[in-house]
């Protein structure tokens, strides 16, 4: 059942490119068939001819690559009569990766290359005017602390110092009450204090979750 008319799509930015021919190509790994396949759905629903099935392809680069078709340059003068189909390639490479970057994917404009690295050339390959997508894997992601949140990390970085001084005042202090002493009830408490700290590390190392840099 399609769209009521008139209604707007996820997918109107691409609709104007409706039977650009596409394929693609992607690693044999789980998550990247389902981007891939995410991929061929949104085209396949922007009316895009979309080759199927799926090619799957060993050693691809992370993440997405958008690859226009080159011109061939068999002869010189077919020249004019070979670039018209590969501008618009290019063109609507622009339009795909600005559309993958709207929805935060992290997509890049390639050159069609072959296993040994060597430009795509050849029609019987990569038809004039065709777009290859490639899918890798995830690439690997770099936290970045919203703007928002400085102001708070700060703070708690500030905490975390100050509670740090309070424990080493404490334990300097705790080492002077001992030193006052008599030699049994000070080796009694001692005793006492590192069984404590043995039982809470024992607990600690034994949880589900281990906290990489905690704050409290």
């Amino acid at each position: 059942m399609g769209s009521p008319q008139g209604a707007k799509s996820y997918v109107d930015s691409l609709r104007p490119m409706a039977g650009q021919r596409v394929f693609i190509e992607v690693i044999p790994d789980a998550e990247a068939r389902r981007a891939a396949l995410n991929i061929a759905q949104t085209l396949l629903d922007a009316q895009w001819n979309v080759q199927l099935p799926l090619r799957f392809v060993d050693e691809l680069a992370d993440g997405v690559s958008v690859q226009p078709s080159i011109a061939t340059l068999t002869e010189p003068q077919d020249e004019r009569l070979n670039f018209p189909p590969y501008s618009h390639a290019n063109s609507v490479a622009e339009k795909l990766l600005e559309f993958l970057h709207s929805y935060n994917w992290q997509a890049v404009r390639g050159l069609p290359v072959d296993p040994q690295g060597k430009p795509i050339r050849d029609e019987k390959v990569l038809p004039a005017g065709a777009i290859r997508i490639q899918v890798g894997l995830y690439p690997a992601a770099v936290y970045v602390s919203p703007p928002g949140r400085k102001e708070f990390t700060s703070r708690m970085e500030e905490i975390k110092r100050e509670r740090e001084k309070g424990m080493a005042e404490s334990e300097r202090q705790v080492e002077k009450d001992w030193a006052a002493l008599p030699p049994e009830l000070r080796k009694k408490r001692l005793r006492e204090h590192e069984e404590r700290e043995a039982k809470i590390k024992s607990e600690i190392s034994n949880g589900p979750c281990q906290v990489l840099n905690p704050l409290f």
